[in-house]
């Protein structure tokens, strides 16, 4: 089971979060976020860790999504906006889309036809981060389109229970392992990521 934390907002967490064993660690550059750290701190990170670091983002522009990747050198980049299928194909860096389990949310996975892609929550107004739980029948037929990595209300406490329902291939948190908006919980995190690596 492949497993992120997201949104980590300084040096010290990301470190301590990837010493909780986490596969990938997740850093986010969108403005609106309660998560959103600079360009600069972004870099910082990157350059220490040496697990998976991905880059999330938003509707941002192609050209000034290269120079950021230039300048991050992030692993993989995660799109939470409305990007199009063919939207930075271009740059050389493996990208995640992010969908919202929401009607015809199963036609665009395929659509968009990335072998792995995440699956969120909806919640009407928002990217993500919300904390709501995803759907999860819905999840359960979209698990079986690819690598799904699953987000939305995962906690150490049902992260079991939602592996077990849905079969992901990854999952993701962000909430679930705080104490507040960006400040990560380490006995949390520890347990989310020893409950979901012995799920299955």
């Amino acid at each position: 089971m492949w497993v992120k934390v997201c949104g980590v907002t300084c040096m010290d967490q990301a470190r301590q979060v990837q010493a909780c064993g986490v596969d990938a660690i997740g850093l986010n550059l969108v403005p609106s976020s309660k998560r959103c750290i600079s360009p600069k701190l972004a870099t910082e990170i990157a350059e220490a860790l040496d697990c998976e670091v991905v880059l999330l983002v938003a509707n941002m522009d192609e050209i000034e999504l290269g120079e950021l990747v230039d300048q991050v050198q992030p692993d993989r980049v995660q799109l939470h906006g409305s990007e199009s299928p063919s939207f930075g194909a271009w740059l050389g860096t493996p990208l995640l889309k992010a969908h919202r389990a929401k009607a015809g949310v199963l036609s665009e996975i395929q659509r968009f036809g990335q072998q792995r892609f995440l699956l969120d929550a909806y919640v009407p107004g928002e990217l993500g981060g919300t904390g709501a739980r995803v759907d999860l029948a819905l999840a359960r037929q979209a698990a079986a389109m690819g690598e799904c990595v699953l987000a939305g209300g995962l906690t150490p406490e049902n992260v079991v229970e939602i592996i077990d329902a849905v079969h992901p291939w990854g999952v993701d948190t962000a909430s679930g392992v705080e104490s507040g908006p960006g400040i990560k919980d380490l006995a949390r995190v520890r347990a989310f990521v020893e409950a979901a690596k012995g799920a299955r």
